[in-house]
């Protein structure tokens, strides 16, 4: 199985670098192939019968990037997901996936991007990862760390610096009956204040169309810098839904998100060590759509982030150019005693399956430390640990911990 993988893989390179031989110029290809071992314990968060999932899985890229002239370039990507071991083993998946491929032009203070590409807007709490239920690791208690996850899209960039808009349509998916009206469509308006190539302000409106389910979002993110020490960073965005029935049997309803996050370095602006505070509020119905934002390593696997207020706090050293460090703490309650994801009776109906719960609040706390060691140039160690105090929301509850060795070769 692994000789198929590794022809499959040389075929590719061999056909892709053929394809783009007639192209004037060179091409750059980069990749980096990185491998994880992972336990996890508890996972169910149950004193009584506890379950969790161990195993190993791998994330192999290969990027072909390329500049036709001064005014167009082109990127594409291919990557292989899989994972041995664990509740959903697949390690006899040699696909190989097109995960990024798009053509950017430019002229003057105009650039097109049309494509697969990456889209990030704000902080990444609505849109930064669009999961691809193709990828192996879909099902899996580590499907929030696959790379599957870019946007079909056309992006328009106006840039008038400092001031730089985004407008952008994208075609998430497709209805399964062949109608367009089926299809979920994402629409994204984005500008931004720069100084120094940093977005020090930004405004943006996101519109997610469904059929006879709409999910607009408005919202402004600000950074602060404070002697050349410290950073402040608050975004606030507000939700609405109409054209669908909500749990209140409304056909209106909205929601609201708020994060503010200070950062002190105790040396130069951006390096480390450094010091952060977090505080991010996410109301009782709030839609996290395509977010990418991590309160914790296991509540991003076990919980939505949806109904939570997240009082966080974290501190990053690096004692060695090639060793750094990242302990990181969170505290969780719930907004609304009876969470939007408790959609039977008072049991949480979660990724991992169903908990035992209660009517409190509390949802716990979390304590995660993070190092990373840089064993040559290409090559990177990483070790994670994890644990997860669950509050008394939870009932019959069991603390749930997780291990993550991984192995990142960049080339």
């Amino acid at each position: 199985m692994i000789k198929k993988f590794l022809v499959g893989i040389f075929v590719m390179v061999c056909g892709l670098s053929f394809c783009l031989s007639g192209f004037a110029g060179d091409f750059t290809m980069t990749g980096n192939v990185d491998t994880y071992g992972f336990n996890q314990s508890a996972f169910n968060l149950r004193r009584t019968a506890p379950s969790g999932d161990r195993g190993l899985f791998t994330i192999t890229k290969l990027n072909f990037d390329k500049e036709f002239d001064e005014n167009a370039i082109g990127s594409f990507s291919f990557i292989n997901e899989r994972i041995w071991g664990g509740n959903s083993a697949t390690s006899g998946n040699v696909d190989v996936y097109l995960n990024t491929a798009y053509i950017q032009v430019k002229k003057d203070f105009l650039s097109l991007r049309v494509g697969r590409q990456p889209i990030v807007i704000g902080s990444g709490l609505l849109v930064s990862k669009n999961l691809s239920d193709e990828s192996p690791l879909a099902g899996t208690s580590v499907f929030n760390y696959s790379e599957m996850n870019t946007f079909d899209a056309l992006m328009t960039k106006l840039d008038f610096s400092p001031v730089v808009i985004n407008v952008g349509y994208s075609k998430v998916n497709e209805g399964l009956t062949g109608n367009s009206a089926d299809d979920v469509n994402l629409v994204i308006v984005d500008a931004n204040y720069m100084m120094e190539d940093v977005p020090v302000a930004e405004v943006y409106y996101v519109l997610n169309q469904q059929r006879k389910s709409d999910t607009g979002n408005a919202g402004m993110r600000f950074m602060s810098k404070f002697f050349n020490k410290a950073a402040l960073i608050t975004e606030v965005c507000y939700q609405y839904y109409n054209g669908v029935v909500m749990p209140q049997n409304k056909d209106y309803m909205s929601s609201r998100a708020l994060q503010l996050v200070g950062v002190f370095y105790l040396s130069d602006f951006g390096k480390k060590p450094s010091v952060s505070v977090d505080y991010s509020h996410l109301s009782e119905n709030w839609n996290p759509m395509y977010e990418n934002w991590v309160a914790a390593d296991i509540v991003d696997t076990l919980l939505p982030n949806t109904d939570a207020d997240i009082l966080g706090a974290a501190l990053e050293l690096q004692p060695l150019e090639a060793l750094s460090f990242k302990v990181r703490y969170a505290y969780l309650k719930l907004v609304d005693s009876v969470p939007v994801f408790a959609v039977v009776d008072t049991a949480g109906n979660l990724p991992w399956g169903l908990y035992n719960t209660t009517a409190s609040k509390g949802l716990g706390q979390e304590i995660d430390i993070n190092t990373k060691y840089a064993f040559t140039e290409n090559t990177d160690i990483g070790l994670d640990l994890a644990y997860y105090k669950p509050g008394n929301y939870f009932n019959d509850r069991e603390e749930a911990t997780q291990v993550m060795l991984s192995l990142s070769f960049k080339f």
